[in-house]
């Protein structure tokens, strides 16, 4: 039986989790794994229900109404009730990570400054704690002991923001991405309907909840459409990945996603258990996004755990962005992974995104002429619809860049993705970034903040760096070529540098380097005007050029050395040198 999720339909999620409060109130809404096995706790649609009404009204007589609250998302209840309770207060939802260290302290300050914030939820009292000190002036509001608060829940303007999705930017100026109750309501309505949820669903994330895929992508659609969500902490997974699999199958899991190194890591890690004691054969939809999709490595996974039941249709590749609330494109349920078809323009095997839906239009465009190009010629990806994010939050330039795109014989604005891809017959593939990021599993870097974090680890370096993406084994992986000035070469322990360099870029951005090329003043390619040319620096170190030219370019420690030892990648959250 299909979960009643209509196209076009305008239902606010607050008043779905009322009729799900009404209706089936003894119902589990979500199980929490602390541990990533045992179940530590959970909570029902009534329950939950009840609870964000009496939040909502401590918020609303605390002046939070209409006003930006961070939200410390770790993966449990706390996090959930604090989501909820914003949205009946007609707060504004601000998650952000919960461990907050180095340069991310800077981060929080600036999104503090940026959106305003003058409150913290206590979905973690520690958490809270530690921000109300980083920050003066801000104060905490705790989400416990609600027996006695009199229950609010507010009206539900459409155009009202509902979440600030502050992006992976640069660390300096992260941007805040304002999510309407109508784009948000769009998105989770798009995603039910391409996810093909129904009432037997069963929806597992243990993706961090301050990160869209995990809050929007798997955890709204399942309240909203009604059907239990199990919640782990990305830890656990990355840990020991093996706890995701075994959970899909104690729990009966029917959809659970995640990007694509999480599906690499797994096949790497498939001797931690017997197949024989693994069932996927219930998973329905295992959804891969938010980085690059691998041919290979998809059909590695199918291979490692088609004795355990996993069936290839399942695989559901997907496309989608902050600014779209998440959810651009994705494949039909069951179809499994589709390459580019040999008849295409393009001779490259690229990974089918499925077909737009009709609520959410995607048009193929040269960036230059900002004209569209036919099918099966690459451009820059624009979107269009009302899951299209209302803008950025106090900045009325970069809005105006990025989500007031207009085309010839079409009605409204369109999103400029920044991303680039081409249309062959009616689905999307994704060819590459537009943009200098750099993804790595899953998470946004800037190439500018890993050049400044190495350039301030040892002053032996120079201040012209260059980091960028190579592909390894199926895997994005992070490479920096950096100066050293030539009269302090003789001077220098260029071991410690690379030390120094490792464990500030590891400790700041959680990513370990893959390769940390130390070359002569003028190596890194520029542009006239001194702009350094990233793109031009990967194709001189693809080919070799710049080992040539290199100080040092050997380390133990380095990512291109442990993996030539054996492929065991690192989540970004843990620190290994």
């Amino acid at each position: 039986m299909s979960v009643t999720c209509l196209r076009g339909e305008t239902t606010s999620l607050t008043a779905r989790i009322r009729q799900w409060a009404i209706t089936k109130p003894n119902d589990l809404a979500f199980v929490f794994l602390a541990d990533g096995e045992n179940e530590t706790g959970h909570i029902s649609f009534g329950e939950l229900d009840d609870k964000a009404r009496r939040l909502g009204g401590r918020m609303m007589r605390a002046g939070l109404s209409g006003q930006p609250v961070l939200l410390p998302a770790q993966n449990g209840p706390g996090f959930i009730l604090g989501l909820c309770g914003c949205l009946y207060a007609g707060a504004i939802a601000v998650p952000i990570p919960i461990q907050v260290r180095n340069r991310g302290k800077e981060r929080i300050r600036s999104i503090v400054r940026d959106a305003g914030i003058v409150a913290v939820l206590g979905t973690d009292p520690s958490a809270a704690l530690h921000l109300t000190e980083l920050i003066p002036g801000i104060s905490s509001l705790s989400i416990d002991d609600l027996e006695d608060e009199p229950a609010f829940v507010a009206a539900c303007d459409p155009q009202r923001p509902a979440v600030l999705q502050y992006t992976s930017g640069s660390t300096s100026a992260p941007k805040g991405v304002v999510i309407t109750h109508r784009n948000l309501t769009a998105n989770i309505v798009m995603l039910s309907e391409a996810f093909g949820v129904h009432s037997g669903s069963r929806v597992l994330t243990w993706l961090p909840l301050f990160h869209d895929m995990g809050l929007i992508g798997n955890v709204l659609p399942a309240l909203h459409c009604g059907v239990p969500c199990v919640v782990m902490p990305p830890l656990t997974f990355l840990q020991k990945p093996r706890r995701w699999l075994e959970a899909i199958d104690r729990h009966r899991i029917t959809i659970s996603g995640a990007p694509n190194f999480a599906y690499e890591l797994c096949v790497r890690r498939r001797g931690d258990g017997p197949l024989d004691r693994l069932d996927l054969s219930g998973w329905e939809l295992a959804l891969c996004g938010a980085e690059p999709v691998r041919v290979s490595t998809m059909q590695r996974f199918v291979e490692a755990f088609a004795g355990a039941g996993f069936r290839e249709g399942a695989l559901y590749p997907c496309y989608g962005l902050a600014e779209a609330t998440v959810f651009v494109s994705g494949g039909r349920v069951g179809q499994g992974v589709k390459v580019l078809t040999p008849d295409a323009p393009v001779a490259r095997a690229l990974v089918s995104c499925g077909r737009p839906p009709l609520t959410g239009p995607v048009t193929i465009v040269d960036p230059d002429s900002c004209e569209p190009v036919p099918d099966g010629c690459e451009g820059e990806i624009w979107v269009c619809g009302d899951h299209v994010a209302a803008g950025y939050w106090n900045d009325a330039a970069a809005t105006a860049a990025t989500f007031s795109a207009t085309l010839p014989q079409c009605q409204g604005a369109f999103l400029r993705t920044g991303d680039l891809g081409l249309k062959w017959k009616g689905e999307l593939y994704v060819t590459g970034r537009r943009k200098n990021l750099i993804i790595h599993r899953g998470i946004n870097l800037h190439p500018e903040d890993i050049e400044s974090t190495i350039g301030a680890s040892h002053p032996g370096f120079g201040v012209i760096g260059a980091a960028f993406s190579i592909e390894v084994h199926d895997e994005e992986q992070v490479v920096v070529v950096y100066e050293v000035p030539l009269p302090m070469i003789r001077d220098l322990d260029m071991r410690t540098m690379v030390d120094n360099a490792l464990d500030s870029v590891a400790l700041e951005h959680g990513v370990r380097l893959f390769d940390l090329l130390l070359v002569r003043l003028g190596a890194v390619p520029r542009t006239t005007s001194g702009k350094v040319q990233r793109d031009r620096c990967r194709t001189l170190y693809l080919s070799g050029d710049l080992a040539r030219v290199a100080h040092a370019s050997h380390h133990p420690s380095l990512g291109r050395y442990q993996t030539a030892v054996a492929h065991n990648p690192v989540g970004n959250e843990i620190l290994i040198r």
